[in-house]
Formats: C-alpha cells, sequence, structure tokens
C-alpha cells in the first residue's frame, strides 16, 4: 500500500493546519464520510465489481450519472475502482495554471506509449500500452500532434490508436470534461479486437474512466477500468488484479508527467 492518506494529511499540516482541514471536508464532500475516512486510515482504496454490482467508490462529480448508466449497460466481465491521493510537490489548492497543467497532461496521449504495469497472470511487469497517439478520425486516422490548451474547455472529445500489449489493436473515442469539481478524461473503444480473427471485444466494451478532484492541497485520484469479454484464459482474480495494477500505471503516468512537465 502506497504510504499516503494519513501521511498526506501529515504534509497538509505540515503547510497548514487549515489545508488539512479543507481536504478533509472536501473528500466527506466528494466521497461520504464512511469511504473519506477510509480513505486517509488506509491510504488508498480498492473494489471490484461486475455486471450486476454497483460501482462503490465512484466520487459525487457531474459526470457521475452518466458513468454508472454506462458501466450498467456494459455488463462488465471484469471492473475495478481505485482511489488515491496525491500531494502536489507544491501547495497547488485550485489554482488556475496548476489546473491547466494537470489538463495538459491528460491531453497527452502519446506518453501512454511504452507505460508499464505488474502482470499478475506473467508474474512480471509488463508494457501496457505498446503504441498510443491522437489521430484526426477513426476513419482517416492520420497521426496528429498532441494538443496544449490554454484556456480549458469545458468539454473535449479527440480520437486515439491504441496498441495494448494485452488485447491488441484499436481506436478510442477520448472525452474530456473540466468544471468546478476537477478534469475527467473518459476513454472508451470504438472498433472491435479479435483473437484469431474472432471479435472478443465489441465497440464500447472496454472503458477507463479518470477523474481528477481538488481536495484542499491535494488532489483526489479516481480511476475506473471495465471491460466485456469473451476471453477466459486467465483466472478472474488474476484478471481483476491486473487491472488494479493497470490503474495503479495510470496514475503513475500522471505524476510522473505532471511533475516533470
Amino acid at each position: 500500500m502506497r504510504t499516503i492518506g494519513l501521511a498526506i494529511l501529515a504534509l497538509l499540516l505540515g503547510r497548514a493546519s487549515l489545508a488539512a482541514d479543507s481536504a478533509e471536508s472536501s473528500l466527506q464532500s466528494l466521497l461520504g464520510a464512511e469511504n473519506a475516512g477510509r480513505l486517509l486510515a488506509r491510504g488508498e482504496l480498492r473494489s471490484e465489481f461486475s455486471r450486476d454490482e454497483r460501482l462503490s467508490l465512484l466520487p459525487d462529480v457531474p459526470e457521475r450519472h452518466r458513468v454508472v448508466e454506462e458501466v450498467a449497460a456494459l455488463e462488465p466481465t471484469v471492473g475495478v475502482e481505485y482511489l488515491l491521493l496525491y500531494a502536489p510537490p507544491t501547495s497547488a489548492g485550485e489554482d488556475p495554471a496548476f489546473v491547466r497543467k494537470m489538463y495538459n497532461t491528460l491531453r497527452a496521449f502519446s506518453t501512454l506509449a511504452g507505460i508499464e504495469y505488474f502482470s499478475t497472470s506473467r508474474g512480471k511487469r509488463h508494457t501496457y500500452f505498446r503504441e498510443a497517439y491522437v489521430i484526426d478520425s477513426p476513419e482517416d486516422r492520420n497521426r496528429m500532434d498532441d494538443p496544449r490548451f490554454i484556456e480549458i474547455p469545458e468539454h473535449s472529445q479527440a480520437y486515439g490508436y491504441l496498441d495494448e500489449s494485452s488485447v491488441g489493436r484499436y481506436i478510442a473515442r477520448v472525452d474530456y470534461t473540466h468544471d468546478h469539481t476537477g478534469i475527467t478524461m473518459s476513454i472508451t473503444n470504438v472498433t472491435s479486437i479479435r483473437y484469431l480473427l474472432v471479435p472478443v471485444v465489441s465497440p464500447g466494451e472496454i472503458r477507463t474512466f479518470i477523474a481528477l478532484l481538488p481536495a484542499g492541497d491535494a488532489i483526489l485520484f479516481y480511476g475506473l477500468a471495465g471491460v466485456k469479454t469473451t476471453n477466459l484464459f486467465n483466472p478472474a482474480e488474476k484478471r481483476t488484479a491486473s487491472f488494479y495494477n493497470r490503474l495503479e500505471a495510470l496514475y503513475d503516468w500522471f505524476r510522473t508527467n505532471l511533475e516533470d512537465s
């Protein structure tokens, strides 16, 4: 388990007790008192879900209703949620320049290429995405540079090419939102994935959702990953563990690129 949660609260106390109170109050508003308390006590929270189970960690954000509906319609074979707190190197809070920096970090889609996660089925670290880049459209698929924004739009949609080592190549729709609560990024496949010419994942059956939500001087990171697939090669517990590890890899991707930018 990451040494965060109470450690981050202690760090915020070192900056200012008011900031710590603000962080705890924000977490309770986003997660409810029970999940906020569990997060601060444990450092991170994880939960799994499948087609008949509800999301238990999703923060109270404007996208919540849409995400709940889409996950229910997905009827996932495997689904996981992941929550943790990130303390930026310097006190940032809701500073517009820092929010813009976070947003552009998520828009740096090509930097997903080469990130790694611990594959439970292989027992070692494994490349998550072999390739990743923005394209102009699902039809033409011309590679484009990652965009950078000075003014953050409330909603923006892009398309990307992904070569995910464990499932194959696909085109994804990537939706970004920004409002007073924070920033979200949603990735959904729009093309099928085949194994030996047999479709194993249909369009709309791979979903990843990330939310970055200011909580005082800290940032609440929420990740969700779900897939509906006929692939039964790995035991369910190994697939679930690997999905957690992929969300952790996405967190590390965000944190590293944010701090290096």
